[in-house]
């Protein structure tokens, strides 16, 4: 994964000279272990994942032309319902850090982030993961001041 993302910055530098930043997104589950996040993933994503209306979007993508291997297709789906197919962070704070190093380490700059519950799992985040991206050096300091107020005041 890292040759090919460096692949691609080299060939925008090399074919239109221009330094480019490559961001991917991603579904975030963060609870106390990796037990609980798991469980909370498989009860929004497989008991009351919305199967109907994933067959619908996914087949407007296209996954059923044979792009897919059959476990492919299924691990697509899931991931579709689980986070629009975005890169999984499921775990504890901890476990998030060492996944976003990985992602780091192969060249990716940044990601963009959703979460089943947003108001929750954004507080979650912002109190116990953003400090310890800090301490692990894959980001800059951030005051809670820089935050917009209302999520401010929550998280403070």
């Amino acid at each position: 994964m890292r040759q090919q993302i460096a692949s691609y910055k080299d060939l925008a530098k090399q074919e239109f000279d221009r330094d480019i930043k490559i961001w991917c997104y991603g579904y975030v589950v963060q609870k106390d272990t990796q037990e609980q996040a798991d469980a909370y993933l498989d009860y929004y994503a497989n008991q009351l994942g919305d199967d109907e209306g994933c067959d619908i979007i996914t087949g407007e993508l296209g996954i059923q032309t044979g792009i897919f291997t059959p476990e492919d297709a299924v691990r697509f789906r899931f991931h579709f319902k689980a986070g629009f197919a975005g890169v999984p962070l499921v775990g504890t704070p901890e476990q998030i850090v060492e996944l976003f190093k990985k992602y780091s380490d192969w060249g990716i700059d940044g990601i963009a982030l959703t979460w089943l519950d947003y108001h929750e799992g954004i507080k979650d985040f912002v109190r116990e993961t953003l400090p310890l991206m800090e301490q692990a050096g894959l980001r800059e300091a951030i005051t809670v001041e820089a935050i917009t107020p209302k999520v401010a005041a929550e998280v403070a």
